[in-house]
């Protein structure tokens, strides 16, 4: 029996795009239900509340522009979006009643990072040991970033940014030359 009532839902995208966040509206609308005013507010890491349009049952992308972090026209040059966790309620007239309320971690810089020093290992000019320690160190590297974005999914924040540091920091430490 299909419900009668809307049941909220949003699924996040991943772009791989440091400019950009991508929401889609994966919510079940009742045939024939009269959607009014959708919004999202956006939590963004260093920046606060900001609160958007929405178009439903379509997928809505946002850059820095759109979320207040440059100014709020077009001719400014977009900036990177900050890794963090990010919380996002989308919500539906009337919003006390349909809402709903997700989070998750924004991964591209550090994933950027992580590319970078991947494509700049040595790896054909390495001997074997020092090729299989640094395939570990990435490996652990992603592990700590993929277990921030799984805290983040489960509302552990402070785990998520314990996670996501360790990541940058080993990040930070690798080094893909064949010393």
């Amino acid at each position: 029996m299909a419900a009668t009532t809307p049941i909220l839902n949003l699924t996040i995208f991943d772009s791989h795009n440091k400019k950009l966040m991508v929401i889609g509206d994966s919510s079940y609308y009742p045939s024939g239900y009269n959607i009014v005013s959708p919004t999202v507010q956006l939590t963004i890491p260093g920046y606060g509340v900001k609160t958007l349009s929405f178009t439903e049952r379509t997928i809505n992308i946002y850059n820095s522009n759109d979320l207040g972090i440059t100014c709020d026209v077009d001719t400014c040059d977009l900036v990177d979006l900050p890794d963090g966790v990010y919380t996002i309620k989308y919500s539906i007239s009337p919003a006390y009643k349909w809402n709903v309320t997700n989070t998750f971690f924004k991964v591209d810089a550090i994933y950027a990072k992580f590319d970078e020093k991947f494509l700049n290992l040595q790896m054909f000019t390495c001997d074997g040991q020092l090729k299989r320690n640094q395939k570990m160190a990435l490996d652990e590297i992603e592990y700590y970033i993929q277990g921030a974005i799984s805290a983040a999914n489960r509302c552990a924040i402070d785990l998520a940014v314990q996670l996501y540091n360790k990541a940058n920091t080993l990040l930070n430490r690798f080094n893909p030359k064949c010393n």
